[in-house]
């Protein structure tokens, strides 16, 4: 049978331990504060009943001592809460800064090449602008220059008909004279040829450089309308990569007051408190698994 509450009358004070407070805990005034809630009736009529009915005293302790376990769970379950939560807001701030660093880096990126774009939008443009103005005048001077030459091999070729008409009047009494003049309308001719084939061979280079113009025109409209696309996409992610920008600082804001939250509730000397709790509850449920050993099964 197991020994009587009076038989282990010391083991209180060689389990007792400090408390929080400096006092010397002794894990016998829990079990008196238990026994008085659980029996007043019996602690009225003199606790005989406890001494004499062996269940009873084997229930009480029962209860005390699934009392005690309760408590040292409860007390083990709010320290492993707050170092949940510590842990839990040290890892968020570290992703949220982790994040926000990210964010910022995918702006800055955006936002440099959205001005690199900008800055081959307008080149593109400007270029353009230049290429047009040179094909207009070269067009003009192309014009301007065909008139000259049409003018000129006009009036040559009219001189050159007079002095025909010279020699041919003048073959039959002056033969030297009307061969001179033969010889000049052949130079006259041969004069106005030579300037025909510059003037075919200038509408040739005219050509080519109107033909390399409209090609580097469309190259640069090419590049230009991809350069404004990108421009475009990349202002638009630029606005939305500034709207996270500020919504990651707000989380990091919100994370910071949570964590000082955190650390407030679960301060140094609270978690000291609950694990001095849980020691004092711990060696009150060794005294009483002493004071009274659970019975051996049949």
């Amino acid at each position: 049978a197991p020994p009587p509450p009076a038989a282990t009358a010391g083991a209180p004070q060689r389990a007792a331990s400090a408390s929080a407070d400096g006092a010397p805990y002794n894990p016998l005034q829990s079990v008196k504060r238990f026994v008085d809630e659980e029996a007043p009736e019996d602690k009225a009529q003199g606790g005989g009943s406890m001494q004499t009915d062996l269940a009873g005293v084997q229930h009480l302790f029962t209860s005390l001592l699934k009392s005690v376990q309760g408590r040292e769970g409860k007390f083990a379950t709010q320290q492993e809460e707050c170092n949940v939560l510590l842990r839990e807001g040290v890892a968020d701030q570290a992703a949220l800064e982790r994040s926000a660093r990210r964010v910022s880096a995918n702006l800055r990126v955006a936002q440099t090449a959205m001005a690199e774009y900008k800055q081959v939008v307008a080149f593109d443009t400007e270029q353009q602008k230049l290429i047009s103005t040179s094909t207009q005048k070269l067009g003009s001077i192309e014009k301007e220059v065909e008139h000259q030459l049409s003018r000129a091999a006009g009036r040559m070729n009219e001189h050159a008909q007079r002095l025909i008409s010279v020699a041919a009047g003048a073959e039959q009494n002056q033969d030297g004279y009307a061969k001179s003049v033969q010889n000049l309308v052949q130079r006259i001719q041969e004069h106005r040829a030579m300037l025909m084939r510059r003037s075919k061979h200038f509408q040739d280079q005219v050509a080519e450089t109107n033909k390399a113009d409209s090609a580097l025109l469309r190259a640069l409209s090419n590049d230009l309308r991809y350069g404004s696309r990108q421009f475009t996409q990349l202002k638009a992610e630029s606005e939305l990569l500034s709207v996270q920008a500020v919504a990651k600082q707000s989380d990091h804001e919100m994370a910071t007051q949570f964590e000082v939250h955190v650390r407030t509730f679960c301060s140094d000397e609270h978690l000291k408190r609950l694990k001095q709790m849980l020691r004092e509850s711990q060696v009150e449920e060794g005294f009483l698994r002493k004071a009274y050993p659970a019975p051996a099964e049949a």
